[in-house]
């Protein structure tokens, strides 16, 4: 699963060319379908540089936070809710179509800032073009109707690329899935009967471009738009003949190429893709067999001498009834195949294959946003975290997505449970440290011997530091408290240290010792005071 990337997919000194080369286990190389919307998507709006440069342009103007201040003012003075514009991130999948959307809801409030940005501005005679042009186009009801239409084919393309986002879509849907969302877009402009149906019809070279005579007429176009894309562009059909030429020739144009991208892009003529809905088991006999060894074939499950018992499997699984295991998987041919082998266990070599077809990814979508979400569990402040740790967070995260979070009795039993293990494991007899060659005691470090210098210097430093800290209470006039309870704090920001057992107690004072580091930043060097 790769996008479009020479890094990855080039046959030569791409990562795909060299795991062939190097690797002789099999493995499956497939075209990831959210890349390919993304791609398709780019290259379709090369059509629409006027549009595309009024997006940038008005996302880049409430960059600056002041601006954004200023909407919200509006906002609110119209008692309007406050929201600004999202940001747009080219190479963001979704990015595009949420970004056209808000621009849509916000259009008005927009125009009122630049109506007032405008009367600003000329009390100064500040000249400001660029204001001008946004405020001539967000006057101009047939521009807005361009966006509302641009923002609804995205949100369309959005929405296929959510349904390939999601883990919930099993491996049999791929293909479906795929011609679905590319024939939705030939649908738009197409007449009928030149739509690709077979899987020959959809060979990327006879799609590079579109004859004329394929297309639909104007008003079968807008029809088109108003019925499949989005009820809310009603207003389109009262338009003038020639307005509604002029956006036919813009965004046939724009869905030519979205189209011709898709099917180029997406794997639709896959052979290997073809195969996957045998997980179904709703084919003839032979359609059944020939998929399943199509995929045998890739993967190399069941061993050559064992294809003979493989193919006697599959003819007595064709034999059975499996209506009444149908209706209650529910179109799910995950849950379908636990019902086959509840029923039978005689399905030895089957099961294996059936098991690498579900496990199978629809998209490196998942994959993606699971490292986007590890991003923020082992962020800058938390780089020590274990890797079982790490992992265990990020399952939980993946469990609990779309779920309300409940705390069972079983987990916190499973919680305390663990965590006692883990205790257990951390601490351990200072002997067995020892055995283990883990420390080292200290009264073994401290008959290793002290030579004469260094002990003067410790007993220098440990005077210095009581002297210093006499003269402090002195000044500060605080007398010893003589009271048990008296422990002040002395927590001094040096590592993960806690210098807090330094103590009084019954007019006595109790020093532990304890190093301080301190550096001095002209000269470079590091003094170490013992008190």
């Amino acid at each position: 699963m790769h996008d479009y990337d020479a890094t990855l997919s080039g046959h030569g000194n791409g990562l795909l060319g060299l795991l062939k080369n190097d690797i002789s286990q099999p493995f499956m190389d497939l075209k990831d379908p959210c890349h390919s919307f993304s791609l398709a998507l780019n290259q379709a709006l090369q059509n629409l540089p006027e549009i595309m440069r009024f997006i940038e342009d008005i996302h880049s103007h409430f960059s600056w936070g002041q601006r954004v201040a200023q909407l919200y003012q509006v906002q609110f003075e119209k008692k309007r809710p406050v929201l600004g514009l999202k940001r747009y991130v080219a190479t963001r999948w979704l990015s595009l179509g949420e970004s056209v959307q808000r621009l849509l809801l916000i259009w008005d409030d927009i125009l009122e800032y630049m109506k007032n940005l405008k009367e600003k501005t000329s009390n100064f005679e500040i000249k400001r073009e660029k204001e001008d042009e946004f405020l001539k186009i967000l006057e101009d009801k047939h521009y807005r109707i361009k966006i509302r239409i641009l923002g609804a084919l995205i949100s369309r393309l959005n929405g296929f690329n959510i349904e390939f986002q999601s883990q919930d879509l099993e491996i049999q849907n791929l293909l479906l899935k795929l011609r679905e969302c590319a024939l939705f877009f030939g649908s738009l402009i197409l007449i009928p009967k030149y739509l690709p149906r077979t899987h020959s019809e959809f060979k990327s070279e006879s799609w590079k471009v579109l004859d004329e005579e394929k297309l639909l007429s104007t008003n079968d176009f807008i029809l088109n738009l108003i019925r499949d894309v989005n009820s809310d562009l009603k207003p389109i059909d009262l338009l003038p003949m020639t307005e509604k030429e002029n956006l036919k020739e813009i965004f046939q144009s724009f869905i030519s190429t979205l189209f011709c991208r898709l099917i180029h892009y997406l794997p639709l003529e896959d052979e290997f893709v073809n195969t996957l809905d045998f997980v179904t088991l709703n084919m003839e006999k032979e359609d059944l067999k020939n998929k399943i060894l199509k995929f045998n074939e890739v993967f190399k499950i069941v061993p050559e001498n064992s294809i003979h018992n493989l193919t006697s499997e599959i003819s007595s699984l064709a034999k059975e009834s499996l209506t009444l295991l149908r209706i209650e998987a529910k179109d799910s041919a995950l849950y379908l195949w636990d019902l086959v082998r509840q029923t039978s266990t005689k399905y030895k070599l089957l099961e294996k294959i059936f098991k690498v077809a579900h496990v199978l990814p629809i998209s490196s979508a998942p994959i993606e946003q699971a490292f986007s979400t590890l991003k923020l569990i082992q962020d800058c402040n938390r780089t020590r975290l274990r890797e079982d740790t790490s992992e265990g967070l990020l399952l939980v995260h993946e469990h609990f997505k779309n779920k309300e979070v409940k705390v069972s009795r079983a987990m916190l039993q499973s919680f305390k449970q663990v965590k006692a293990e883990l205790i257990n494991k951390k601490v351990k007899n200072p002997s067995d440290l020892k055995d283990e060659g883990i420390i080292e005691l200290e009264d073994e470090e401290n008959k290793k011997g002290k030579g004469k210098e260094e002990e003067e210097e410790e007993n220098f430093f440990e005077c210095q530091a009581e002297a210093s800290m006499r003269n402090a209470i002195q000044k500060r006039k605080t007398p010893l408290i003589e009271e048990e309870s008296f422990k002040p704090s002395l927590k001094i920001g040096v590592g993960n240290q806690d210098f807090s057992d330094y103590s009084y107690s019954s007019g006595k004072s109790k020093s532990t010792l304890f190093y301080l580091r301190f550096s001095h930043c002209r000269s470079g060097s590091t003094r170490r005071t013992r008190i």
